[in-house]
This record gives structure tokens, C-alpha cells and sequence, in this order.
């Protein structure tokens, strides 16, 4: 049995004081509409905030597939088990400012660069040395220069952590090094 009762009536226009929230989907997935009754005055407001149960506290990355699915596919010049290895390998050191930082010792973090690289996946240094150039040639990681030490940083197009509307600022300066240095 349900219950219903009886929506208060505005005064002036003697029509019942409902309000249409759409966005909602019915048990089947279908979209549907929604009629709310609401006091004069009040309103009503979406609930940003994910309840506290099924909020995660895991850091995260978003990699994004369809760009990543163009990368694969290029035939032209496709990347190396080398270079897969090491962008997965990474990705779970991306920061939010779009550095890779490890820890060298624990309580200790550092950014990347091309030694600790190879530190980190076991290569020699011309290994290192080529799998990143390549890399860099491919325009899915920049190399930043500070003073004599070269950092890494990986393309926001494909892998990104932080506010998705930060995102495309962030691509255009990745691509904007690239100009730059010709």
C-alpha cells in the first residue's frame, strides 16, 4: 500500500507546489522523472558527496583508453615491451603536479630521473638511455631539465592524476615544452 498525501496548493495559482528533478533511473536503468512536493522556499540539491561506506581512500591514476588505444595501434612506430614495462611501472608514482616520485629510501621521496630509472627497471644506462629517448621521441614523456639533472614527467593525454578539468591546461604545457625545444 502506498501512501499519499495530499500536496499543499499554492494561493495565488491554486496549483499543488510540485518540482521536476530529472537525472533519476528507475530499477530497469530507464531514465525517469521525478515529482517532488516542496515547501515554499525550499529547494532541492544534488548530493556531491559519495557516502562514507563507499568512499575509497586509494590513490589512483586515470589512464585514458582511447588515447592509449591510438598509441598502441600506431604502427608507424610502435612501443617496445620496454616501454610498456616502464610506463606501468611508473604510473603508480604519478603526483598530482605530474611528476613521477619515488622513494629512494622510506620517508624519502624523490623525483625521477634518468639514473633512478634504470635503478628502478634494472637496465643499464644505455638501455635506460634509449627506451626513454624513444619515449620522449614518441611525445609520451618530457624530460625536464634542472641544472644538469633530467627529470621525467608522462604525457597528461594518457596518463593523468588530479581534477579533470586541470587536465587540458596540463596537456597544452606538456605539448608547449615540445615547441620550445624544437
Amino acid at each position: 500500500m502506498i501512501n499519499r498525501k495530499k500536496p499543499d496548493y499554492d494561493a495565488k495559482t491554486t496549483q499543488p507546489n510540485l518540482s521536476v528533478a530529472t537525472g533519476f533511473k528507475n530499477e530497469t536503468g530507464s531514465p525517469i522523472d521525478v515529482l517532488f512536493q516542496l515547501k515554499p522556499g525550499e529547494m532541492i540539491r544534488k548530493q556531491n558527496k559519495m557516502p562514507e561506506g563507499l568512499k575509497s581512500k586509494e590513490d589512483f591514476t586515470v589512464v585514458y583508453s582511447e588515447q592509449m588505444k591510438l598509441l598502441l595501434a600506431d604502427q608507424s612506430s610502435p612501443l617496445t615491451e620496454a616501454e610498456r614495462a616502464f610506463l606501468f611501472t611508473v604510473l603508480p608514482f604519478l603526483t598530482y603536479d605530474g611528476h613521477i616520485v619515488i622513494e629512494q629510501k622510506p620517508g624519502c621521496p624523490v623525483r625521477l630521473n634518468v639514473e633512478r630509472a634504470g635503478n628502478l627497471m634494472g637496465w643499464q644506462p644505455s638501455k635506460t638511455k634509449q627506451v626513454l629517448s624513444r619515449l620522449e621521441q614518441k611525445q609520451v614523456i618530457y624530460k625536464d631539465k634542472d641544472g644538469i639533472t633530467k627529470y621525467i614527467n608522462l604525457n597528461p593525454r594518457y596518463f593523468f592524476r588530479g581534477r579533470a578539468g586541470k587536465r587540458t591546461k596540463a596537456i597544452k604545457l606538456f605539448y608547449s615544452r615540445f615547441e620550445k625545444t624544437g
